[in-house]
């Protein structure tokens, strides 16, 4: 699967391709299996964050976000450097991107065309 960690003092943020509404900013992307979703240890920016979002009340169920189940391991490696590459990292120098993912992922490669991709902010 692939899922979303969600801060959910933010804006809903509606991914229209996969049919998803998120309760909040995405500030993670991730691929996983069992229960690595739930496992919301990362990197110290994203831990950071947690216990923002904890701080103000929020419990750990309103974090996690599923966005897709029962695909393929390329599938979700696809869709997960896809979906990193939409937001961006903060890590990457070259971008103003929202989410705390390590700069070092997969770069996407697309077939046919894509939609110009909204700036940061708009695609709120």
């Amino acid at each position: 699967y692939v899922y979303a960690h969600v801060d959910p003092r933010g804006k809903t943020t509606i991914l229209e391709g996969l049919q998803v509404a998120l309760r909040g900013d995405p500030f993670y992307i991730g691929k996983g299996s069992g229960n690595r979703a739930w496992d919301l240890k990362r990197n110290q920016g994203h831990a950071k964050k947690i216990k923002l979002i904890r701080d103000t009340g929020f419990p750990d169920s309103s974090i996690v976000s599923l966005l897709a189940e029962n695909i393929t391991e390329q599938e979700a490696l696809i869709l997960e450097a896809k979906l990193i590459y939409y937001f961006g990292s903060i890590y990457d120098e070259t971008i103003q991107g929202c989410l705390l993912n390590l700069a070092d992922h997969i770069k996407p490669r697309f077939v046919g065309e894509m939609r110009k991709l909204p700036k940061r902010g708009q695609f709120k």
